[in-house]
């Protein structure tokens, strides 16, 4: 994915660059703070044609699915907002620490 560049605000001077990768790891470092998530990592890709920032996340098996939900739903609207983008495909992919029953959140 390339950088998204956001203009600076009217009668400023200058532009902001924001780097796809760095978004989906700062949302992963920042999910992986959830009670519950044991870890996270998030990279931006293409998928058909389309960006996608993409969150994969390990939970542990005492997880509260409630509060999952509600961070990973948080987190998907705080990069949108992050790019500019209320469109932008996010893709936050749960898997239980046993590699049993995966769940997939898509936004």
């Amino acid at each position: 994915m390339t950088p998204v560049h956001l203009t600076a605000a009217e009668g400023s001077t200058g532009m902001f660059t924001i780097k796809p990768d760095t978004v989906a790891s700062a949302a992963a470092e920042s999910l992986a703070q959830t009670d519950g998530i044991a870890s996270a990592t998030g990279k931006a890709l293409v998928d058909r044609g389309t960006p996608v920032i993409l969150i994969s996340c390990t939970i542990e098996p005492h997880a509260d699915l409630d509060d999952v939900l509600t961070a990973a739903q948080n987190t998907c609207a705080q990069i949108q907002d992050a790019v500019g983008d209320p469109q932008q495909m996010v893709r936050i992919e749960l898997d239980k620490v046993a590699k049993k029953d995966a769940a997939r959140i898509v936004q």
